[in-house]
């Protein structure tokens, strides 16, 4: 899976890869994976998730303050940028999606 994947991408250039496991639509075990990244220190966070989780994942990270400079959250193509234009006119996920970045 994308696990895997990453971990085989990032292990030759020396980044190490931490993942934290949640249940889709769930948004008791995505602000407890979002913790445990906070707790772990982790500043870059590659989010693999769908529209519904990516806006539980924003909304944790904004509460926890793992959002704006020092932080830096990308997402895959599971987020489609429709999304994130719907997402800017909320000021929170807004100012939250500063220095965000959108990979396809």
């Amino acid at each position: 899976g994308y696990k895997d994947a990453m971990a085989a991408a990032c292990a030759p250039l020396g980044i190490a890869l931490t993942a934290e496991p949640f249940e889709y639509r769930d948004e008791a075990t995505i602000g407890d994976a979002v913790g445990r990244l906070r707790t772990a220190g982790l500043r870059i966070v590659v989010a693999v998730a769908s529209v519904e989780d990516a806006l539980a994942m924003v909304r944790n990270a904004s509460t926890l303050g793992m959002v704006g400079p020092g932080y830096h959250w990308v997402f895959t193509d599971g987020l489609p940028v429709s999304a994130v234009t719907t997402w800017a006119s909320d000021p929170t996920l807004r100012a939250a999606l500063v220095g965000a970045a959108h990979v396809s």
